[in-house]
Formats: structure tokens, C-alpha cells, sequence
């Protein structure tokens, strides 16, 4: 938890800088008619231009597995039944959404190391059983974190290329985007599970991710 908390406090302090220009320019497009283009907000982001770094990822991958301990720990909680019910989420189910964030993280760590996934849709099943889809997990959750501590700060400045699963067709982008929504989609469809979770009448606990840095 104390490497946590420093990789954190590094990512803080360096990305404050960034922060300031954003706060800046997002109050200049907000104001602002027509509606910005995606490139507007790209540039009051600096997406492209390398704003996230090794701190960055290093901090997401330990939030992610952090939270992924903790939300399979609250499903444990649940029945084989009430994981499986359909209440309504993208992936229906709170097994269906495991299953995605899953799949999903697979496909992009393949993404990030040329060695594609093999998938054959977005919402196909891995793992059938409870607790062999939590070993997975657990395993994959090491492989982002190996994967986080390998990038340097000259990474973040590259291109990404791969195919896309929804069109299998060729496309390319700023290696930095990739890794903000690499681990924006986590926290997207982990956000389901925890209201699927208070829909079966378990509480998930704490999941922000300032959480890591407060005293224990």
C-alpha cells in the first residue's frame, strides 16, 4: 500500500500542471458556441501529446486491482443465482459484466503487447464458474500491473495499432488515449457492478479511487 501511495502522490504532483491548463481551457469551451469538436476537447485535454505517464498507469493498475479484489470479494456475497439474473445492465448481469471487464482487459493488454486476443464478441463468456473466473481475474490483474511497471515515458508519445473487435477493421491512436480508456472502460463497467450489487442488497463499500492515499 505505501508504493501505492507514493506512485500517487508522484502522479499528483506532476500532473498539476496539466490540471491548471485544463481547468482553464474547459472554462473556455464551455462557454463557447458551436458545441467543440472531439479534436477541441483532445486539445484542452492534451490527449496526443502525452499527458499521462508511468505514474499514471502504475496508479490505475494498482486501483484496478484494488477494486476488483473488492467487488469480487461483495459477489462472493451473492448466489450463483443472483449473480446470473438479468437486472437490466449493458451485460445484464453482474456475471456478465465480470465477464466483460474481462474479456475486454484481455483484448486490450494483447493490443498493448501485439499479441492479440482472439474474441469473438464483446459480450462472449470465458468462464462459466464464479471462482474460476476470480483466478482469472486475479491473473490478469498481475499481467496489467508487470505491464504497467514495463512502459516508459517515451511510450506514451507513440501510436497504437490494432483491429477493432465491433469492425474488424484496422485503426490507429495516440498510445496515451488507449491507456486513459483502457482503464476509463474498468472504471465505466465496474460502476455498473457496484449499482448491480446494491440492487441485490450488497453494499461494495468504499470505490474512490483517493481512497488508496488516505491513512488506514
Amino acid at each position: 500500500m505505501a508504493s501505492i501511495l507514493v506512485a500517487w502522490r508522484m502522479w499528483h504532483l506532476r500532473s498539476s500542471r496539466l490540471r491548471q491548463s485544463y481547468m482553464s481551457t474547459v472554462g473556455t469551451i464551455i462557454g463557447a458556441r458551436p458545441r467543440p469538436s472531439l479534436h477541441t476537447y483532445e486539445t484542452a485535454l492534451g490527449l496526443g501529446t502525452a499527458p499521462v505517464n508511468p505514474h499514471y498507469a502504475n496508479t490505475m493498475a494498482a486501483y484496478n486491482r484494488w477494486m476488483n479484489d473488492r467487488l469480487y470479494e461483495a459477489c462472493s456475497k451473492a448466489s450463483d443465482e443472483q449473480r446470473r439474473k438479468d437486472l437490466g445492465a449493458f451485460f445484464k448481469s453482474m456475471h456478465g459484466t465480470l465477464n466483460h471487464l474481462l474479456l475486454a482487459d484481455r483484448i486490450w493488454l494483447g493490443r498493448f503487447s501485439q499479441k492479440p486476443f482472439q474474441a469473438t464478441s464483446l459480450n462472449q463468456e470465458l468462464y462459466s464458474k464464479f471462482d474460476e473466473l476470480r483466478e482469472q481475474r486475479d491473473q490478469t490483474d498481475r499481467d496489467i500491473t508487470e505491464w504497467a511497471i514495463s512502459l516508459r515515458d517515451s511510450d506514451f508519445g507513440g501510436t497504437l495499432h490494432y483491429v477493432s473487435i465491433v469492425d474488424p477493421q484496422p485503426r490507429s491512436c495516440p498510445f496515451d488515449i488507449a491507456v486513459v480508456h483502457f482503464f476509463n472502460h474498468q472504471t465505466h463497467h465496474r460502476g455498473q457492478l457496484t449499482t448491480l450489487l446494491m440492487q441485490s442488497g450488497i453494499d461494495p463499500g468504499i470505490t474512490d479511487l483517493i481512497a488508496l492515499a488516505l491513512p488506514r
